[in-house]
This record gives structure tokens, sequence and C-alpha cells, in this order.
């Protein structure tokens, strides 16, 4: 019952603020933040992504909904519930950091809307958002529905590289 009052809050914290969307060419990104599971899938998505995004740094964000220890990498930033308070306040200062920075694009790579996930996208000081088309996204240019993670980077390089600024 705590647990759903908790997530309530959240979600309060994470409606969408106004925002407007800048983007950059794709060969002018300097810096993109991905969201995407705390798993073995999940940091496959970043290099994946990584790969076919030459010359610009891909940070990751790794929601762990509900799960712990999915995580290799000591480093990387892991976002769970426990790091937001009962009342949906934030209490990850390293999470607060990267909101806090400023980036050329956001990847949502995750396939299914969360509470943790809207929060980053409606947080985040990202100048333009691209996502997975799915109930609830808050992003700025959205792909179809795909078959998988790389399926969906595949195609979100072909509309990124063809894009031009008016």
């Amino acid at each position: 019952m705590f647990h759903r009052w908790k997530e309530r809050f959240l979600d309060k914290r994470s409606r969408a603020t106004h925002r407007e969307a800048v983007y950059k060419e794709l060969a002018d990104m300097k810096v993109c933040l991905a969201l995407v599971t705390a798993d073995a899938e999940g940091q496959r998505a970043v290099e994946g992504l990584a790969g076919r995004m030459k010359g610009v740094k891909v940070e990751g964000v790794y929601l762990a909904e509900g799960k712990e220890g999915t995580m290799e990498e000591a480093d990387a930033l892991v976002v769970r519930g426990g790091d937001f308070s009962f009342w949906g306040k934030l209490k990850n200062g390293r999470l607060q950091e990267v909101l806090d920075r400023e980036y050329d694009l956001l990847v949502d790579l995750t396939a299914e809307s969360s509470v943790l996930g809207r929060y980053v996208l409606a947080h985040s000081r990202a100048a333009f958002i691209a996502g997975r088309k799915k109930e609830g996204t808050l992003a700025d240019v959205v792909v179809a529905p795909t078959v998988d993670t790389a399926d969906f980077v595949n195609q979100l390089i072909e509309i990124l590289e063809h894009i031009k600024k008016g």
C-alpha cells in the first residue's frame, strides 16, 4: 500500500513541464544520454547506440524497477525506487548531477513506460528526446514499434540522419 502511494507521489513529480525541443544535426551532437533497463540488455543497448553515434559521448541511466544487483559495472548510474523519498523527492546526488547537465539528445531505449523513466524524462535538460512508441512517452520524436532495441537504434539513427535544421 505504501509503495503505491510513493509511486503516486513520484508520478506527480514526473509530469511533463513545458520545454521547447531544440534539435542539433547528428553530425553536431556531442553528448547523448541513454535511458535503459538495468540489465545486460540495457548495457548492450548503450554500447550499440554509442557504436552507431560516432563522435558522440553516450552516457547511460539504468532503471532498476524492483531489480537489485542487476548491473555489473560499479560506476554505472543505476536508479531505483529507494533513490526517492516517500513524497517523491530525489535523494540520489549522482542522478541529480546528470539531470542538471545539458545533453544534445536523450534516447529512451526502454520498452515500457515506468514511473522512474518518466521522472528522468521530465526532469532532464536534454535539448531533444527520442523514444519508442509506448503509452505515456514524453519524446519529441517517436519511433514506431520495433522488433528489438537494435532495430529501434537503427531506425532512430536513420531518422536523425535525415532531419535537417531549417
